[in-house]
């Protein structure tokens, strides 16, 4: 169980992560009300209102061109690119000792 928490706490930082990183271009996934499956898309545009921050995404579902406005911390609703995850977690890895180093050395 404790293995399992560790590994499961790890992905969701490695994906809120993902997420900060997220701009203009940026490729995801959507999840296509029209297709009921999640589509690869690209980041169109980001916004703020009184609600949060918003993400517009472009995808292409059923051959037509369509985009997706949804909060970027919605998760049953835009998510990083699945076949990317491995890579993702590599470079997190790779990074967050480094990042936890240079925090303690601001002491």
């Amino acid at each position: 169980f404790f293995f399992q928490r560790m590994a499961t706490e790890k992905s969701v930082h490695v994906d809120v992560w993902i997420r900060a990183l997220w701009k203009v271009g940026s490729k995801c996934e959507v999840y296509s009300i029209t297709t009921e499956s999640w589509i690869k898309g690209t980041i169109g545009r980001i916004f703020h209102d009184k609600e949060g921050e918003w993400i517009k995404v472009q995808f292409v579902a059923k051959k037509l061109k369509r985009a997706r406005i949804v909060k970027r911390n919605d998760y049953k609703a835009i998510r990083p690119l699945s076949k990317a995850i491995p890579i993702y977690k590599y470079m997190f890895n790779a990074i967050r000792p480094v990042q936890a180093e240079e925090y303690y050395k601001k002491d």
